[in-house]
């Protein structure tokens, strides 16, 4: 059965310094951004990276995003937070993915994103999970994925786990109100840019996020190991 493959960053990889700075840039808590111990690119399968570039050409030739000044199929960079049941990632070199179930973080950078398997790391009644309906959500905000990120009992790690992704935007409808009832973007859009409205009842305000539809919209890119902290 083939494989993905993670290839560590080096430190001195400006691939690495332009994530590392993604992510601390974009933690937007009012507590100080964890340390990143590792940072891996993903290759994922050839069949899953297939489908995601047949998708992007599609939104792309609709939406003509390239002479927008935009990424292809308006592409963006987007964190997502989940659980790991393992210690994939924490000691550096090349990662063995585990085959535990309830691994999320590894049947992702397996498998990619399910539609059938959203909501189910949702631990906290007042996140935004399900608010725009059954999607796969990502956030451009480090700290907000922060909040997805989580390590089962049975992983006993000192780190934590987040991923980015490469997500294609297209042309997105922006919501304010919830919709826990769409399965789809209203006609004529590709995704779903969630804008909440004032703060949260926790400690840092909601931030926007980005929700598809398809499968085929998403695709992981790189996994970030930083430090464990207490913050939230």
């Amino acid at each position: 059965m083939d494989l993905p493959e993670l290839f560590e960053l080096p430190e001195v990889n400006e691939e690495h310094q332009s994530i590392k700075r993604k992510f601390e840039n974009h933690w937007l808590s009012p507590y100080e951004s964890p340390v990143i111990q590792h940072i891996y690119k993903i290759y994922p399968l050839e069949s899953l990276e297939n489908a995601y570039r047949r998708y992007r050409r599609t939104i792309e030739q609709k939406g003509d995003f390239l002479s927008q000044g935009l990424e292809r199929g308006n592409e963006r960079l987007r964190f997502h937070g989940t659980k790991r049941a393992c210690g994939l990632g924490d000691r550096g070199g090349s990662p063995i993915l585990c085959n535990q179930s309830r691994c999320s973080l590894c049947s992702i950078i397996m498998e990619s994103f399910k539609l059938d398997r959203c909501g189910t790391n949702s631990r906290l009644a007042d996140t935004a999970a399900g608010r725009f309906g059954r999607g796969i959500y990502t956030t451009p905000t480090s700290s907000k994925a922060r909040r997805y990120c989580r390590n089962s009992e049975s992983s006993r790690s000192p780190f934590l786990a987040m991923l980015l992704t490469k997500v294609v935007e297209g042309k997105s409808q922006k919501l304010r109100k919830s919709h826990v009832d769409f399965t789809e973007p209203s006609e004529g859009f590709d995704s779903v840019i969630g804008e909440p409205v004032g703060g949260s009842s926790g400690r840092e305000p909601k931030y926007d996020e980005l929700v598809v539809y398809k499968e085929c919209a998403i695709i992981p890119a790189y996994l970030i190991i930083y430090d464990l902290d207490s913050v939230f």
